[in-house]
């Protein structure tokens, strides 16, 4: 069964300098050295080129042996991944397979050896089994190629998929032809990089971790709900970049760092954390290219940093929690707690 899915965020150079490392400074790593020796069973299974490999024309033969060796995986793949209406499996996949052919290619050249992100992906499991012993980490990654219209990543029984069609950087040509206009817009475009895919494929195993997500909820619970899952994605990629955490461009977290102060009491002074018009909270906790209430120069989503910075805070003075318990605990007890002020 599919747990979760994702479509597919000035002055002298010295200065800029200062704050780049500043703002973008990855989490200090507060694991004992020994987390390294916890054993995790995770397989690579590399299906794009399963697929791929060999005489395209055979697809009876194909289809037989991905269902033989990987029949969940597959399941979800035909059903989910490519769309494949009942009864149409062989003629489909074969045209997606030709279709698909040049992109396949471009991917094998960029992935052809998988091992870097292979071991991101591991020691983040061994954080993930620190943090949350009783947690079942994927028992394989599967890397695959589907529709551009896709999925990047998902979480199922079977373990953590990952397209690689969406990880061949924002320049990629097909990704700028005029048909992919209408699928995916320029901000998502930009994070189309490989550096993305252990953090997409961490957060949603977070999402899965953090199942009590209420999106009725005021503006001030939803960004708590983001800042726990950022928080605890911090902690699981310490050496992470924040630009890449948060999605934002350098140059937009720049400039959420310095007018911190400024956008909080915005948030404030209108009584907007306690907000439910989906308006309000579109614009402080949704995707975009900006923030289209406050300005261009800061990013969308600016609701994750601020509830990032109140878990944080918490966190600070409540070290003996685990991060079990900071998913636990109700969102209104930990920001009233927490006493936040930037």
């Amino acid at each position: 069964m599919l747990q979760n899915m994702q479509k597919v965020n000035y002055v002298f150079y010295v200065v800029l300098c200062v704050c780049f490392c500043f703002c973008n400074n990855p989490s200090k790593d507060d694991l004992p050295p020994d987390y390294q020796n916890l054993k995790i069973d995770c397989k690579l299974i590399r299906y794009d080129q399963i697929i791929f490999n060999g005489n395209l024309h055979h697809v009876s033969a194909k289809i037989d042996t991905l269902t033989k060796q990987y029949p969940g995986f597959t399941t979800l793949y035909f059903n989910h991944l490519i769309g494949i209406p009942p009864n149409q499996t062989e003629a489909v996949f074969k045209q997606f397979l030709e279709s698909y052919s040049p992109i396949a290619n471009d991917i094998n050249k960029n992935f052809k050896n998988f091992d870097t992100y292979y071991d991101q992906f591991m020691d983040a499991f061994k954080r993930l089994r620190y943090f949350f012993p009783t947690y079942k980490t994927p028992p394989a990654i599967y890397t695959y190629i589907a529709p551009f219209h896709s999925f990047a990543n998902f979480i199922s029984d079977d373990g953590l998929g990952i397209g690689l069609q969406l990880y061949l950087g924002n320049n990629y040509f097909y990704y700028n032809v005029k048909e992919m206009e209408a699928v995916f817009p320029q901000y998502l475009i930009r994070k189309f990089k490989p550096e993305y895919m252990v953090s997409d494929g961490v957060q949603n195993i977070i999402g899965d971790l953090c199942t009590n997500q209420d999106r009725s909820n005021t503006l001030l619970l939803q960004m708590m709900d983001l800042g726990k899952k950022k928080f605890i994605l911090k902690k699981i990629l310490p050496h992470t970049p924040d630009s890449i955490i948060f999605g934002y461009t350098q140059k937009h977290l720049l400039n959420l760092q310095k007018e911190q102060k400024n956008v909080w009491a915005y948030l404030i002074q209108n009584n907007y954390l306690y907000s439910h018009d989906p308006i309000v909270i579109r614009d402080f906790v949704g995707e975009g290219p900006y923030c289209t209430s406050l300005s261009t120069n800061l990013p969308a989503n600016i609701g994750a940093y601020f509830g990032y910075l109140v878990v944080k805070k918490w966190y600070e003075q409540n070290p003996q929690q685990s991060l079990t318990n900071l998913i636990r605990i109700d969102n209104q007890i930990l920001f009233n707690q927490a006493r936040f002020k930037p």
